[in-house]
């Protein structure tokens, strides 16, 4: 868990390749969100002010699914520090 985040369903709920999520006001909007998290180079899409939706395919390892927890989570304290 990320605080600032509200994940949308979990992998046991929710059987698809896409996770969304919602950013509280102190994390600022989904555009900079997702701006921060492509200079970690990590893609992801924002869906209207708060929501962010990132998608997972077949060439996505483990790996990379760590590396962009590690970027959200990194993405998500710089926001609200600098929001704060």
């Amino acid at each position: 868990s990320t605080p600032g985040l509200i994940l949308e369903g979990t992998p046991d709920s929710v059987p698809t390749n896409m996770v969304f999520f919602t950013l509280e006001p102190r994390l600022g909007s989904a555009a900079d969100f997702c701006t921060r998290l492509a200079r970690r180079g990590v893609a992801a899409i924002g869906m209207g002010p708060s929501r962010v939706r990132m998608v997972t395919h077949l060439d996505v390892t483990a790996t990379d699914i760590d590396h962009a927890a590690a970027a959200i989570a990194a993405t998500a304290a710089e926001s609200a520090s600098s929001n704060a």
